[in-house]
């Protein structure tokens, strides 16, 4: 699994970086998900995970999405949607030593490197069919945008069996025939109802483009002021409270590691390129963020 520890090593390479560069201007982060879960149970990278994932409040993400985009380092380079470079309305630090492409955008030029995922945190309603209602909106856009740009192909793949299946296919049509402008457009209020609810006043918040979907909504508390955490033999910004944090998301026996068919990484990309002693092709199962 070469190219699994190469993934990581570019990775953690890039936190290293993301960390000082937030210590530097007073940036709040926290290392969150499969991240978390790794410095928690394993002191590092959980062994068949392949990224890192961190998140900031919005208006911390929105001042670090403004002062990064000029200082990365050699070797990094930023994605996101308004830099119309990846279909995703988080950050993507990408690191161009390797260049992969998930299965849901072939057909496009649209490919990344060993990546680090930065996410907006923002607030929800308390009343949970407040929350539902909010989140339903929330995924509406996130498929009219999958809409654009996914295959229809590894669409076919994902929803095999499904019998609206036709219909789904010609709705897909549609919104990928729809102008430029109008596609900007949507976007636009897709970032407007994320960041509806202000982080700050909220006694629940969630990265709503979380993989866990509604279980990543949760007390503003969990997150709090952040507490160091040991990964890979750094220190890194942990939420405060994570038996809480991580129970939420994964269960209370989120310690215990799961059954061998489970140990492989989520994503799911081709190999496009690596460094030349790192040249195979390689395939993974899963799901590309």
């Amino acid at each position: 699994m070469a190219e699994l520890s190469l993934f990581q090593k570019f990775t953690l390479e890039t936190l290293v970086w993301v960390d000082k560069f937030c210590k530097e201007h007073g940036i709040t982060y926290y290392l969150i998900g499969g991240t978390m879960l790794g410095a928690a149970r394993h002191s590092g990278f959980i062994p068949w995970d392949d990224d890192v994932d961190i998140a900031m409040p919005r208006k911390e993400y929105n001042r670090f999405m403004v002062l990064v985009k000029d200082k990365l380092p050699p070797h990094k380079y930023l994605q996101n949607y308004s830099l119309e470079n990846y279909p995703v309305h988080y950050i993507k630090i990408a690191d161009d030593r390797i260049t992969i492409q998930t299965p849901s955008l072939t057909g496009t030029n649209i490919t990344t490197g060993a990546f680090l995922d930065v996410f907006p945190l923002d607030g929800v309603p308390s009343y949970r069919w407040l929350q539902w209602i909010h989140y339903k909106r929330i995924r509406f856009y996130f498929q009219f945008v999958n809409a654009r740009y996914r295959s229809d192909k590894d669409f076919r793949r994902i929803r095999a069996g499904d019998p609206w299946l036709p219909l789904k296919l010609i709705l897909r049509k549609i919104v990928k025939a729809l102008p430029k402008g109008v596609i900007d457009i949507v976007h636009a209020r897709y970032d407007k109802v994320l960041s509806k609810y202000d982080y700050d006043k909220c006694e629940m918040v969630s990265n709503l483009l979380g993989i866990r979907k509604m279980k990543e909504i949760m007390r503003r508390e969990y997150f709090g002021n952040g507490k160091l955490v040991n990964f890979e033999g750094y220190q890194f910004v942990g939420v405060e409270r994570p038996h809480e944090y991580l129970s939420r998301l994964y269960g209370d026996d989120y310690m215990e590691l799961p059954p061998e068919s489970q140990c492989v990484s989520h994503h799911n990309f081709i190999i496009i390129k690596m460094p030349e002693s790192e040249s195979e092709t390689l395939e993974r199962t899963g799901s590309l963020g």
